[in-house]
């Protein structure tokens, strides 16, 4: 990647992070608008300069080739694995269990260390916390990395879209969801809360395509299977 389409992508960036300031400011989140408009003015000023030349500051200021202690950690295979069990919407108490040294771990890195996986397990925790403007910062965060893991990206994605969701912006919830299908079309989870939104509104045989969809995905997910049935009996109802 050049560095034109690095700085391309810090505008796009910054870009998405200022509608979400300004989301906040609307809804009355003036006190973490501050802080997502802080962040914007970072990337837009990594953007302007561009990566060479802050490169060259690190190697003048940091001493260190230019890194700037700015090496991201990269987690194993078991800890990708962790970050996505971590992520669901629905968490067993052993999961959680297992989970928390790690979010406690990626809480303790710096966020010019931490990795995508690290930004998706500490969203998830803030959303289910229901603290939906951090959770929604550390979901841009992690997108900022351009990850490369497919998986990982969807599942930022998905996470986006639940936070919309919850947060009342029902349109952006659907639209980043099927954005994770489109991107990860093995993705069940997508597939699941498409299913429960159409389920809601009323929508029972979008409600039903998107149900079979992710137990074709997944033929083991119980609660899929389970509101599944609800469904079915409720269409009979009708």
């Amino acid at each position: 990647m050049d560095e034109k389409e690095i700085q391309r992508i810090l505008y796009r960036f910054s870009g998405a992070f200022l509608v979400v300031a300004t989301v906040m400011v609307l809804k009355g989140s003036s006190g973490n608008s501050v802080f997502v408009f802080a962040f914007t003015v970072l990337l837009l000023g990594m953007a302007s300069v561009g990566p060479s030349t802050i490169k060259t500051w690190g190697a003048k200021w940091g001493g260190d080739g230019g890194h700037i202690g700015f090496d991201r950690y990269q987690p194993t295979e078991p800890e990708r694995q962790l970050a996505l069990k971590v992520s669901q919407d629905q968490l067993s108490s052993e999961i959680k269990n297992e989970g928390e040294e790690y979010i406690e771990e990626a809480k303790q890195r710096s966020p010019e260390k931490r990795s995508p996986e690290d930004y998706l397990a500490l969203a998830t925790e803030k959303w289910r916390a229901k603290d939906y403007d951090g959770a929604l910062a550390d979901v841009f965060a992690g997108l900022a990395l351009n990850p490369k893991d497919v998986r990982i990206k969807a599942t930022l994605i998905h996470r986006k879209a639940s936070i919309y969701l919850f947060a009342g912006l029902k349109d952006f919830g659907v639209k980043f969801y099927k954005e994770a299908i489109a991107l990860d079309p093995d993705f069940s989870w997508p597939h699941y809360n498409l299913g429960n939104f159409y389920f809601d509104q009323g929508e029972l045989e979008e409600a039903k395509k998107e149900y079979e969809e992710a137990l074709r995905l997944d033929p083991n997910d119980n609660m899929t299977k389970e509101n599944l049935e609800i469904l079915k009996r409720e269409m009979k109802k009708n």
